[in-house]
């Protein structure tokens, strides 16, 4: 198992707190690196009660969406939400010059 630090993890109490920051960060160095498919990924756990109307994960977690829905407003991007595998798809239909690593010896 890979290891997370505690404050990069949705699930953590204070996340609020400096989510916004974090974000707008990656964001920026996405477009000053220009990046081809900007994407942010959030790590949690499926320990935790998110389909629980009353655990506070929940509340925790529409923040954080609605953060994000603000920032995409202000910058006039569109949030999606997609898998890790359709991700590669989509990146290998956008880059399809890109190193294919079976031809490597």
């Amino acid at each position: 198992a890979t290891y997370t630090p505690p404050h990069l993890r949705i699930e953590e109490p204070d996340v609020h707190d400096y989510a916004r920051d974090l974000v707008v960060r990656h964001l920026d160095r996405m477009v000053e690196d220009r990046v081809g498919i900007p994407t942010l990924t959030f790590i949690t756990s499926n320990a935790v009660g998110w389909h629980k109307d009353d655990d506070p994960h929940v509340e925790r977690l529409q923040n954080l969406c609605q953060m994000l829905r603000e920032l995409a407003a202000e910058r006039n991007v569109q949030l999606a939400s997609i898998s890790l595998a359709a991700l590669h798809e989509m990146a290998d239909r956008s880059f399809p010059a890109a190193l294919n690593l079976d031809d490597i010896e």
